[in-house]
């Protein structure tokens, strides 16, 4: 009976999908990086592949399943992979009643990317965030 409680939390999946044959060395699993929702990064970068998750969960492991839970699963995925950050990042969770309970699904996407100098080799990681000024964002200055 031991068995069956592994497989009655539920199924998840979270992969990586590489977009070049260049492998970069696993980082910690909860190492920093640079997450960019909207837009792109702002130094020189080149895309390393495509993250994504996938979960279902029923009854009261449905609880612990939500947006938060897809991104951090993302986040130890693109930290194994050796990325710097993710960009275009998104998640998604539904809850459905069946005839066998509640159950609720997860799924989420982002792309993985490294920071490279200008001659497209790799940069060291950030290691924590910065701070960042977008360009127009502040008034001109008065002369």
């Amino acid at each position: 009976m031991a068995y069956a409680a592994p497989f009655a939390s539920g199924c998840i999946h979270t992969g990586f999908t590489p977009t070049t044959g260049v492998a970069f060395p696993p980082r910690a699993e909860d190492c920093y990086l640079d997450m960019i929702f909207q837009g792109q990064p702002p130094y020189p970068y080149v895309v390393i592949g495509q993250i994504s998750t996938d979960s279902t969960a029923p009854d009261l492991f449905a609880l612990g399943e939500s947006n938060d839970v897809a991104v951090r699963r993302m986040k130890e995925q693109a930290c194994l992979v050796g990325a710097h950050g993710l960009m275009q990042v998104g998640a998604n969770s539904q809850g459905s009643w069946t005839s066998n309970g509640y159950s609720k699904s997860t799924s989420g996407g982002a792309v993985a990317f490294v920071y490279v100098d200008p001659t497209g080799r790799p940069l060291p990681p950030p290691y924590a965030p910065r701070v960042l000024i977008q360009p127009g964002a502040l008034p001109n200055p008065a002369p």
